[in-house]
């Protein structure tokens, strides 16, 4: 074991990063592909759900259509879904495997394993964001899609938020819990519904207030590829991103760890 918990954490993490840039950096270059030798007016006549979900709007071309849908909405939900699994894992996830106790045998005290992981979980959102905001800028230059006036740097600013977001939220159950269970489903749920509640609820006549209780609103509701970064919606998902980060360092030193390996079968 290296005897800085950070940089054992960068080393045992970065390719699944990698991994995860190269596949929707990919699923883009595909897309703007794919959308310019198509009729997109015929995406017009999906349903409106479904429109609402993916952000389509009116009279997109190649670029602003792989951009929002693939890179705006997927690719965000793929980061979203790494930074949850890495923040679950981070405490939590040690204690079910039962390597915690040799974690604390180093002469390190628990906030500063928890914030050398944390530290990790930031460093790493914020190389994916970079590697996507390079990719997508590169990307439409290389195959020669115009993509106008859309905010590529604002979209990146905001799914680094979101990002944050679900990774400090996971971190901050699994270390007040030790459940990585709970940390994973709580954290999934509060994604998932976000994001399918921003997407449907402004079509209900009485839905457009109660969006904005879902973290999901404040990465998509300002539509930042079009309107560039809303700064107010990034101060909520930050600040409360920072509210989780206390939370962690608080729940970790208010309870006992578990000693051994809990509720791991032997397929596990």
């Amino acid at each position: 074991m290296l005897a800085n918990v950070f940089t054992k954490t960068l080393r045992d993490r970065w390719l699944g990063w990698l991994i995860a840039v190269a596949v929707v950096g990919s699923f883009v270059w595909v897309g703007m592909l794919a959308y310019q030798g198509i009729d997109l007016s015929v995406m017009e006549s999906f349903p409106e759900a479904y429109q609402a979900l993916i952000g389509l709007r009116p009279g997109m071309d190649a670029g602003a259509l792989a951009l929002s849908a693939i890179y705006g909405t997927y690719g965000s939900l793929t980061f979203a879904a790494m930074a949850l699994a890495m923040g679950a894992a981070a405490i939590a996830g040690e204690e079910r495997k039962g390597t915690i106790g040799l974690l604390m045998a180093n002469p390190k005290s628990r906030t500063t394993v928890l914030l050398s992981k944390m530290a990790a979980l930031v460093v790493l959102s914020a190389l994916a964001a970079v590697g996507m905001w390079l990719l997508a800028v590169a990307t439409p230059a290389a195959l020669g899609v115009n993509v106008g006036d859309l905010d590529v740097f604002a979209i990146n600013v905001h799914m680094l938020a979101i990002v944050l977001f679900n990774g400090l939220l996971a971190l901050a159950i699994g270390s007040a819990t030790g459940n990585r269970g709970a940390a994973l489903g709580v954290t999934i749920a509060v994604l998932v519904i976000g994001f399918l509640g921003t997407g449907l609820l402004p079509m209900l006549e009485w839905g457009e207030d109660w969006v904005k209780i879902f973290p999901w609103y404040y990465f998509a509701g300002s539509e930042p590829l079009y309107n560039g970064v809303d700064w107010e919606h990034i101060a909520v998902l930050l600040g409360a991103s920072a509210l989780f980060a206390v939370a962690a360092v608080v729940g970790i030193n208010r309870r006992d760890f578990k000693g051994q390996s809990v509720g791991v079968t032997m397929i596990d």
